[in-house]
């Protein structure tokens, strides 16, 4: 078993499905691959002026042609939304559009993926000549891309493919296998078969190409019978002008079936994954401290739009006896600029996530009272912070508008899969208010304490869904760039009030690591109905987990 082994350097590929210019192609094609292994060959083939060799390089490309259909090993890949932009057509051959400022422009699309893992391999069963693998290899160390000039690749050939058994640990593996029957939920690829090589040789038209800038040359430097002759010869021999490359024919497209190699599926909370983002339409700059004031005042406004003040219980919090509900209910996030050289942790908006069992439909009908419509026809939220802290003013209020965020490209703080992407680690960005006391005296058994509270939130884990974590690390300071100390000293986080006649509850910054991965949002601790205790996934740290650069 051998492989062609691509990993794409800026972790993206930028690759268009051919059947629909706006979408994504992932995994590439077979014959994607193949078409840049053979134009690193037509490309370079000057720079070898031994003939053997790129002899040698054109018979191993049409080896590889008549190769079965290769498997297809790759993680999954979420999409960025793409944009559509107007670039000047490069290829026209009419003389008033030769210049870039007057060329016409047309759309187009840069649809792009974003794997989990920027490694993939191509893998065929059987064995590989070492010769072959060689002039292959050799080839593929001259690709430097993949797809649009963006998607910069490392290519290179593996005579002895073995996966190594923790390469994809706590991940899941998806393979893409040619179907060997009818299947409903088939995806079609394009493969090369044997002539592809001479199908793209004969596309690339270099022999013509050649020729006619040879009698360009010859005709610049003829004078008389000999020039006219020449022309003669130009006009007989490329009545249409200069010859272009052509565009590939269609390559032969087969079924491939997708199946998980470990089967390995990721934990999920009581949280729905899907949060409804607003972002800060008119409001001061507001930072993470003041995350219990914004969640208390979304608060005030869900119970002042129902009658009697009486919400539903997954979305208030309160039975209908007024006690607090046992059961997961709507919990209250902020979304702050954080993980980042330049992040000061002010916020871009709140999050509303919504508990797991309740419908769609559940949630328009209950919160259909708490926005307006705005002139614009967007839903807004206005809020009031009463003795908001202002630099001039410590006891005025605040009128704050949020608006539903519904834009194509959000701010990375206002995409739900930063706060959602499956991950092994969790950080905290705002701080976990423990769920009970530690036993342990903090300042004189301090390395006993850290181990009672990381048990603590190891059972918070295990409140809201989740699986007990393998290890929990505990400190007053964040492990995120930008967050304040979880303490309310040194302009750190407001201790969460208590209720009438208890002490206040511990506050902790949290980093926690899982066997499987986790999909979030994941909010943990007494706090978290208010925006205490949310984490963020660290996918970087998750990937060193797996030893995976």
């Amino acid at each position: 078993m051998w492989s062609i082994n691509v990993k794409f350097l800026r972790g993206v590929c930028v690759a268009t499905d051919t059947g629909q210019w706006d979408e994504t192609e992932w995994p590439p094609h077979p014959a994607r691959v193949f078409m840049a292994l053979a134009a690193a060959h037509f490309e370079t083939a000057e720079a070898h002026s031994d003939s053997q060799t790129r002899s040698h390089h054109g018979c191993a490309l049409e080896w590889l042609e008549q190769q079965t259909a290769p498997r297809i090993l790759a993680s999954a890949a979420s999409t960025r939304t793409p944009i559509s932009v107007f670039v000047p057509v490069n290829d026209s051959t009419k003389t008033d559009q030769l210049l870039p400022q007057f060329r016409g422009r047309k759309e187009r699309f840069f649809p792009t993926s974003i794997p989990e893992r920027d490694v993939l391999h191509f893998v065929f069963d059987g064995e590989i000549d070492a010769t072959i693998a060689k002039s292959l290899d050799s080839i593929a160390a001259e690709v430097s891309r993949i797809g649009h000039s963006s998607s910069l690749t490392q290519v290179w050939i593996d005579q002895n493919f073995e996966l190594p058994a923790d390469a994809y640990d706590g991940d899941v593996l998806l393979q893409w296998s040619p179907a060997t029957g009818a299947s409903s939920n088939a995806a079609r690829l394009r493969v090369f078969s044997d002539g592809t090589l001479k199908g793209l040789e004969q596309s690339y038209n270099l022999s013509a190409i050649e020729e006619y800038a040879s009698l360009e040359v010859e005709i610049g430097n003829a004078a008389g019978k000999q020039k006219n002759k020449l022309k003669e010869r130009m006009a007989e021999r490329f009545p249409g002008g200069m010859p272009l490359s052509q565009r590939p024919q269609s390559a032969l497209v087969i079924d491939y079936v997708q199946t998980g190699m470990k089967t390995n599926p990721p934990a999920e909370s009581c949280f729905s994954s899907n949060m409804m983002m607003l972002s800060m339409f008119e409001a001061p700059k507001i930072g993470l401290e003041s995350t219990l004031q914004l969640a208390g005042a979304v608060r005030k406004k869900i119970h002042d739009s129902f009658p009697d003040r009486t919400s539903p219980e997954w979305l208030g919090g309160h039975s209908a006896n007024r006690a607090p509900s046992a059961r997961p209910h709507m919990a209250i996030v902020p979304l702050p600029f954080v993980d980042h050289r330049h992040a000061d942790g002010h916020l871009l908006g709140i999050a509303l996530v919504m508990p797991r069992h309740i419908s769609e439909r559940e949630q328009a009908i209950a919160l259909r009272g708490l926005f307006e419509r705005s002139d614009d026809n967007e839903w807004l939220l206005t809020l009031t912070l009463n003795e908001f802290r202002r630099l001039t003013d410590t006891t005025a209020h605040c009128d704050i508008s949020l608006i539903r965020e519904q834009r194509l490209s959000a701010p990375r703080t206002l995409d739900p899969k930063t706060w959602t992407a499956p991950s092994t680690v969790w950080e905290t960005v705002t701080p976990i208010v423990l769920d009970r006391f530690p036993k342990k005296d903090r300042q004189q058994e301090r390395a006993a304490w850290n181990a009672e509270v990381e048990q603590i939130i190891a059972s918070s884990c295990k409140n809201i869904g989740l699986p007990e974590p393998f290890a929990v690390h505990v400190h007053h300071n964040a492990f995120v760039a930008g967050v304040p100390k979880a303490g309310p000293k040194g302009s750190g986080f407001p201790s969460m009030v208590a209720r009438e006649g208890k002490p206040t509850r511990y506050q902790v910054h949290a980093r926690i690591e899982f066997d499987v991965p986790v999909i979030g949002p994941v909010i943990l601790g007494a706090g978290r109905f208010v925006g205490y205790g949310f984490c963020r996934p660290n996918l970087i740290r998750c990937r060193q987990r797996r030893g995976l650069k």
